[in-house]
């Protein structure tokens, strides 16, 4: 449990994964000093003056491996989250793309909308030369009854 276990517990610069791989690593660092305290507190080279005694020692080394196996499982699922999160991630030449196809898109509703714009105003005028028109039948139809 020296430095050299510390230096290789180091985060490393890599990219977006360092926030959770200097969290795994200072957990592991952490885990790794305790399981270092109670296998020298079982093989009696601490300051304590007494080892444990063989019944606690395997209780203690069953509970070491059962917590073992739950964080070997727990590193698995992180390492299969990993992997899939970097296989979904898109690469820098499909996010140009993506980023082109957006621009195209926001052109082509800018002209859309503008087209639409164009739309409404004829619908409109067309509204209002049909209102003429009425008027003026309504207006020829009392002519006529005159």
């Amino acid at each position: 449990m020296g430095s050299g276990a510390n230096s290789r517990l180091k985060p490393s610069s890599n990219g977006p994964g360092d926030t959770m791989d200097s969290l795994i690593d200072r957990t592991k660092a952490n885990r790794l000093r305790t399981t270092g305290k109670l296998f020298d507190l079982m093989s009696a080279k601490s300051d304590i003056d007494h080892p444990l005694c063989h019944e606690c020692a395997e209780m203690l080394l069953d509970s070491l491996s059962k917590q073992l196996r739950d964080v070997s499982r727990e590193r698995d699922c992180y390492i299969d989250f990993l992997r899939t999160v970097n296989s979904n991630a898109a690469s820098d030449g499909e996010m140009d793309v993506l980023e082109s196809e957006i621009k195209q898109l926001q052109l082509e509703e800018g002209s859309a909308i503008q087209e639409l714009h164009e739309l409404e105003d004829q619908q409109k005028s067309v509204r209002e030369e049909i209102a003429a028109l009425e008027r003026e039948a309504l207006e020829l139809d009392k002519e006529e009854e005159r």
